[in-house]
């Protein structure tokens, strides 16, 4: 990655994270937080309320990192439908998940339909959380178009492992 893309990678992000808080001003000055009542908390002060405030948060990957990782070759990379489209996210291995539900209320448990695998990541699928019951496996440097029964895989799991060789 060169320099001016360095640059414009971090010009994008300051303008993003601008429009982010100016929205964040926004909202806040058009609606009033909301407000719960303490679950049987003991206090001096009858009555006591807790203001919970809903703030959006960004999450940030450097390009460079995935470019690096991807080059070792452990590495798989799950979409959300079949022939390789939709949504996509990739995983870095060596890496289990005991479930496929991440951080900031991203939910993948039984969305994935295509999957493909770097030249050095077997992956194991799982039908449920925590590795449990009926298994899988998608060979390193494969390409599943179709993640389905006739494939001798299944598109409904809820763990993975990948492990690098």
């Amino acid at each position: 990655m060169n320099r001016l893309s360095v640059w414009r990678a971090a010009l994008a992000a300051f303008a993003l994270a601008f429009l982010l808080d100016s929205a964040m001003a926004a909202q806040k000055s058009r609606h009033k937080p909301t407000t719960q009542e303490q679950p049987e908390k003991p206090s001096d002060q009858p009555g006591e309320k807790t203001i919970t405030i809903e703030v959006p948060v960004l999450m940030m990957a450097p390009v460079k990192i995935l470019e690096d990782a991807e080059k070792q070759g452990c590495w798989a990379r799950l979409y959300a439908q079949d022939g390789f489209r939709g949504d996509r996210f990739t995983l870095i291995g060596p890496v289990a998940m005991t479930n496929l539900r991440g951080p900031f209320g991203q939910d993948w448990e039984n969305k994935i339909e295509s999957i493909e695998t770097g030249p050095r990541a077997a992956v194991t699928l799982y039908a449920n959380e925590n590795f449990k019951d009926r298994s899988a496996q998608v060979a390193a440097d494969k390409k599943v178009p179709d993640m389905s029964e006739k494939a001798g895989l299944f598109d409904h799991f809820k763990s993975l492992r990948i492990d690098c060789s």
